[in-house]
């Protein structure tokens, strides 16, 4: 009684907070991320270290225990599960639950990155994962048209690199396509006749591929910058390698085995409509607006749309945020729906100036709450919505 008594002693005071709370509230609602369904912290993480033709006996000796020791000195872990199969060696992280998912994350790589020196050579490159409920694709973009797949892998390559930079993209998959790649097809005998080995080529292979800086050349008054180029070009250029001298004549690579330009072993496929294309698949980072994301990223393709040949086409399909507007405008139609219905009774049983004051405290209500999921660092989901409509 004495809050409601003041409250109506100084109605200068109490308009003012009331416009302070509606300008906070309008700005946490336009602060809020959307997503589709509330954040959900998963306290694991997986580290997958692939080790083609491998045993399960062998990998279990040369990697799991090795990488479990590093692994067992990360902070707040609570559990450590590992695993050998034929191929790969797999480690999964229970963290505790008050852990800071992102510092652990990067503790990992760093022991990862550390034990990476002491694994055998064939080991491949270490996948780390972190699980997460909303580890979902937001939009899929799709590059189609009437040319050969391996165009269309760089195009999709080139349009990665800008995705890549959309805020809130935490990663673009690949699936689908051809990507080129030059094989060195060496043949034995001849490779007897000249008494070489497999390590001479890749060693060859190594020097000569690359750009040598050369420093900078002083004429005059004026400085050059000079360097050496030596990366190779196309097939030729890989056959002109020189892997050997003997007898004071040159040993070239195309002397010792045939190059063919072809492409990679085809692991993943991607049709659209029945037809191949290549689609690049976009995560979100946490805590982000999906349709902000999304939106940016359709821009994109509509860039891309415009300036390829008309053989080529870029479509975005299973988009995130199409979803979540869409949740939005029927969640947002059914309260506006219930505040008339609730208004109407309240008018038969109350009267219209009741009715009214009522009519402005719901929306205000609304908006204090808005303001503080803002500050409690909640998002605005399915979830949440549905909470302050009822």
């Amino acid at each position: 009684m004495k809050i409601s008594r003041k409250a109506v002693d100084k109605p200068v005071l109490v308009t003012l907070i009331t416009i302070i709370l509606v300008i906070l509230g309008i700005i946490g609602l336009r602060t809020l991320p959307l997503e589709e369904y509330p954040k959900i912290n998963v306290p694991w993480i997986v580290v997958a270290i692939p080790y083609p033709g491998a045993a399960a006996e062998d990998i279990e000796q040369q990697v799991t225990v090795k990488v479990d020791e590093k692994l067992n000195g990360i902070k707040h872990l609570k559990r450590l599960l590992s695993y050998a199969r034929e191929g790969a060696s797999v480690h999964v992280i229970e963290l505790y639950e008050k852990a800071d998912k992102q510092d652990a994350l990067t503790e990992v790589k760093e022991k990862v990155d550390q034990i990476k020196r002491e694994l055998p050579d064939d080991v491949e490159e270490p996948l780390i994962e972190d699980i997460a409920f909303d580890s979902v694709p937001i939009i899929l973009v799709n590059v189609t048209g009437e040319v050969d797949p391996q165009t269309l892998k760089e195009i999709a390559k080139d349009m990665k690199i800008e995705i890549e930079a959309v805020p809130g993209v935490r990663e673009v998959a690949f699936y689908g396509g051809l990507e080129k790649e030059v094989q060195v097809q060496v043949d034995p005998r001849k490779m007897e006749q000249y008494h070489l080995s497999y390590s001479i080529l890749i060693a060859a292979l190594q020097q000569q591929n690359a750009n040598l800086p050369g420093g900078y050349l002083k004429l005059n008054s004026y400085e050059y910058l000079v360097r050496t180029e030596g990366k190779f070009n196309d097939v030729q250029d890989i056959g002109s390698t020189v892997v050997a001298v003997q007898a004071g004549h040159p040993i070239f690579l195309s002397e010792v085995a045939e190059i063919k330009l072809t492409h990679k072993k085809i692991n993943t496929y991607s049709r659209y409509n029945g037809i191949p294309t290549v689609s690049l698949v976009v995560y979100k980072q946490t805590d982000i607006n999906t349709m902000k994301t999304t939106g940016a990223i359709k821009q994109i393709a509509a860039e891309y749309n415009a300036r390829m040949p008309e053989v080529v086409q870029v479509t975005t399909t299973m988009d995130k945020g199409d979803d979540i507007s869409l949740m939005v405008k029927q969640l947002s139609s059914n309260a506006f729906y219930g505040l008339l219905f609730v208004l109407f009774t309240l008018m038969i049983f109350m009267g219209l100036r009741n009715s009214i004051l009522i009519a402005i405290a719901i929306p205000f209500s609304l908006l204090v709450g808005f303001l503080f999921m803002w500050l409690a660092g909640f998002s605005l989901n399915m979830i949440t919505m549905f909470s302050l409509i009822l």
